[in-house]
Order: structure tokens, then sequence, then C-alpha cells
């Protein structure tokens, strides 16, 4: 087995070892705080977008080390109001998925596109999560508690990816790890916008 496959592999088992196949499914007997926290954990396109972004802030580091996460957890709640409205939005989960695709793709590529860019695109993706995140709100936990929880789970997915980042080039004393796993998510991300995920 290459140095590589272990750390790759760990991170997939890792990512899919949840109920993740039954994206934005939902928690029945939760609290608000509980199910907004347990809803980006459970979905495939949730988890992966904001474990590569935390990935991609690991690997460009500098400014982006705030703010990338900060626009997406601004962002997210914005859109995450608009579904808690009722507003509709076409197209949502293809636009996830697209956005797992982007974000594995510049991890993959080590990209360094202009901040300004990245940031753009970080926050529509973001709009769109949060959208995602307060359509699927369930009508009987507190809007408040829940945005909490999702806000504070993607946190936790965007550090995680940092984490695994710097793990793995104090282990490996390399970056190919983390690009590795772009490709990955990349793939799962092009799987998803097929319906094959």
């Amino acid at each position: 087995m290459s140095r590589f496959a272990r750390p790759v592999g760990m991170l997939v088992l890792l990512i899919c070892s949840s109920t993740v196949a039954f994206a934005h499914t939902g928690v029945d007997d939760a609290s608000g705080f509980s199910h907004g926290f347990a809803h980006p954990l459970l979905g495939l396109d949730h988890a992966l977008a904001m474990i590569m972004l935390g990935l991609y802030v690991y690997q460009r580091q500098g400014t982006a080390t705030l703010l990338l996460p900060a626009i997406f957890v601004l962002s997210m709640v914005g859109g995450g109001m608009l579904g808690f409205l009722g507003v509709t939005v076409s197209f949502t989960e293809e636009v996830l998925a697209l956005s797992v695709v982007a974000i594995g793709t510049v991890v993959a590529f080590a990209s360094r596109p202009p901040i300004w860019l990245v940031s753009g695109l970080v926050a529509t993706f973001a709009v769109l999560h949060g959208y995602a995140n307060g359509a699927e709100a369930p009508g009987y936990v507190d809007g408040g508690t829940y945005a909490l929880g999702f806000v504070l789970a993607t946190a936790v997915l965007h550090a995680t990816g940092m984490a695994f980042g710097a793990a793995m080039e104090r282990v490996l004393h390399g970056r190919s790890i983390a690009q590795a796993c772009g490709s990955v998510a990349a793939c799962a991300g092009a799987a998803m916008f097929a319906g094959l995920l």
C-alpha cells in the first residue's frame, strides 16, 4: 500500500461512515440545536464541500486562513434565512454538487486564483448551502438554535479540513495527500451531480 492510500482511504471512510448517502434527511426527535448541528454532517455535499474548503484554506494560508471560512459562514447564514423564509431557489442540489467539484478541483491542483474570485465563489456556494439547511429545517424546531447548530457544525468541518491538511503535511512532509483528497472529492461531486451518489 502506498504512503498516500491509507490517509486518503481514512478520510473517505470518515466522511462516508455516517448516513451521508441520505443527504438532507434530518433527525426526527431532535432539538433545534442538535438537528441544525447534525444537518451539515449528514449530507455528503455539505460535509465534502466544507472539509475541502478547510483543506484549501490550509493549502493557501495567508489571508485565506480567516477570510474564506468567515465569508462562508456569513454567506451561509444569509442563505439559511432565505430558506427559513420559504424563498424558492431552483437547482440547489445541482449547485451544491458543483460546489464540491469546484472546491475539490482547486484543492487537487493546489490552485491560487485571485482571492476576490475565490471569495465570490465561496460566498455563492455558501448561500446555497445555507439555503438548503434553512429550507429543510423542520417546522417544530427553533430557528435560532437550529442556525447556531449548523453554523457550529460548519466551523467544525472547516477546522477538520485544516487539521487534516496540517497533520498530513507534518506526517508525510508534503501536500500531495491533500491534492489526492481534492481529486476524490471532485469525483464524488461529479457523481452527485450525475445522480450516482
